[in-house]
């Protein structure tokens, strides 16, 4: 599991505006690069998990779940005969 120091790694290369925590580890927030201090930036920093985990329930919909029958016009001009 991974510490609060650990999560915080990504934001130390910026001068931080202003930061909004959100929970799960969603975070938002403004502010310019070390290096780079003449532009300002729009941060976000978005779990993996909150795009991989609902990617993952639907495919397992999709592969459980019966296809729709077809009736005999859609068929036909499935096949071209």
């Amino acid at each position: 599991m991974q510490t609060q120091q650990n999560v915080d790694d990504d934001w130390d290369r910026f001068n931080i505006l202003w930061r909004r925590d959100f929970c799960y580890g969603f975070h938002l927030g403004a502010g310019t690069h070390k290096r780079l201090s003449d532009r300002t930036l729009e941060l976000w920093n978005i779990p993996y998990w909150s795009i991989t985990i609902p990617l993952t329930l639907i495919s397992v919909l999709l592969l459980l779940t019966k296809p729709r029958a077809t009736n005999d016009m859609e068929a036909f001009a499935i096949k071209g005969t």
